[in-house]
């Protein structure tokens, strides 16, 4: 199940990658 493992690690990444990005742009947004 090499396609299950790889969507997972997807997101995680988009999670972890969104909250980085949300945290470093957010001062700049508002």
């Amino acid at each position: 199940m090499v396609s299950a493992q790889v969507s997972l690690y997807v997101c995680v990444y988009s999670v972890i990658w969104n909250g980085l990005v949300g945290s470093l742009a957010s001062p700049y947004v508002n």
